[in-house]
């Protein structure tokens, strides 16, 4: 389809690129962890998101068995995919360890920032094709994606001296990748979606919804430029690319009959066609972006 929805584009297709920096996970709750460790056993208080990972860290950190090590998972102030490792964790145990004495190791803010997992930075560059009605029927979607190479780190791979593992040929089409792109919940006659790998040696991690921020932000955005160029209402707009039925891409299905509804809602509860009232000094604005996550 790809070179269907090239050939769609005329000399006044529309483009726009976006870039999506690398983002702290920045927690209100920076990384920190009690631990008692003693000679045949440890007790450990951390905000987790996870109690096996955890427990395999102190286990690798101490030389302990697993069932040797007993885990009080607290109230976490936000984790955000950060806490998914804990290698806070390790720390603790560590330091209790060679301390023979229970420690609380609490990271500064500026520990946190520096020894993080960041959320890739991204770009999303969209070509839109219309016809001489202003109806999209071509859509080219180029995005990048990135190794999550805080699982090799702790698998203990050295990403900046190790070999790459080479990937299988079906990599990202299996983990559906890239998610937010190829499954758009827009009907466009024509769409291709291109992704390159540009895995970075700066450390990252899952943020959040990990691929969808990027991607998703970059579409909607394209939308709205899209809609104002051709003199539309933003939602009215959306309405327009979404037929009232279920698309089902690989393993993912997207009721579009529900969306549309649920767009129609968050347009008449708001007041959405009224204007906004002017402020003295400033200036006011609205928006509206989807994502089927």
């Amino acid at each position: 389809a790809g070179s269907i929805a090239e050939a769609e584009f005329t000399s006044g297709a529309i483009e726009a690129t976006y870039v999506y920096p690398f983002q702290a996970h920045a927690p209100m709750e920076t990384m920190n962890c009690t631990a008692d460790v003693r000679a045949d056993a440890a007790e450990i208080w951390a905000p987790t998101q996870t109690d096996v990972r955890t427990i395999e860290a102190v286990a690798k950190a101490t030389g302990l068995a697993a069932g040797a090590i007993r885990l009080h998972p607290v109230t976490m102030g936000g984790g955000f995919g950060r806490r998914l490792f804990a290698d806070y964790a390790a720390e603790a145990a560590q330091i209790s360890k060679a301390v023979a004495r229970p420690v609380q190791v609490l990271w500064t803010r500026e520990d946190d920032m520096r020894c993080g997992y960041f959320q890739p930075a991204t770009a999303e560059r969209f070509t839109a094709g219309l016809d001489a009605a202003g109806a999209v029927v071509a859509l080219v979607h180029r995005t990048t994606a990135s190794d999550l190479t805080i699982y090799d780190i702790h698998g203990g791979r050295n990403i900046w001296t190790d070999p790459t593992p080479p990937k299988k040929p079906d990599h990202y089409e299996s983990d559906g990748s890239p998610w937010g792109a190829f499954d758009t919940p827009y009907e466009v006659p024509n769409l291709r979606v291109d992704c390159a790998d540009v895995t970075s040696p700066v450390p990252v991690g899952p943020w959040r919804a990990v691929q969808y921020p990027s991607t998703v932000f970059g579409r909607e955005s394209f939308l709205d430029e899209v809609a104002h160029l051709l003199g539309k209402d933003p939602i009215a707009f959306r309405l327009e690319l979404l037929p009232r039925n279920v698309r089902t891409v690989g393993r993912t299905s997207i009721d579009r009959a529900r969306l549309a509804r649920v767009l129609e809602a968050a347009r008449d509860r708001c007041g959405w066609t009224a204007p906004l009232a002017r402020v003295p000094g400033g200036r006011r604005g609205r928006g509206v972006g989807v994502d089927v996550d």
